[in-house]
């Protein structure tokens, strides 16, 4: 057999797999847990008292780019 059809046999071959474990029914898939929904005004008073570097952070960057040099 050429290389041509070895691969093409082999690619068809890895389409060939079993079907994922659903539920049977509906009511196992309603067992399954949401997120909690949360109003957008409480997500976004947050985002704009939250800081992304903790306190002293820039002093010690700036320290230690001042020693390097």
């Amino acid at each position: 057999m050429s290389k041509i059809a070895i691969v093409m046999v082999l690619a068809f071959l890895t389409g060939c797999t079993g079907y994922p474990d659903l539920p049977e029914t509906g009511a196992e898939m309603a067992r399954v847990a949401y997120p909690r929904l949360v109003p957008l005004t409480a997500l976004l008073a947050q985002a704009e008292t939250a800081s992304l570097s903790p306190p002293g952070l820039e002093r010690d960057l700036r320290a230690r780019a001042a020693r390097l040099r």
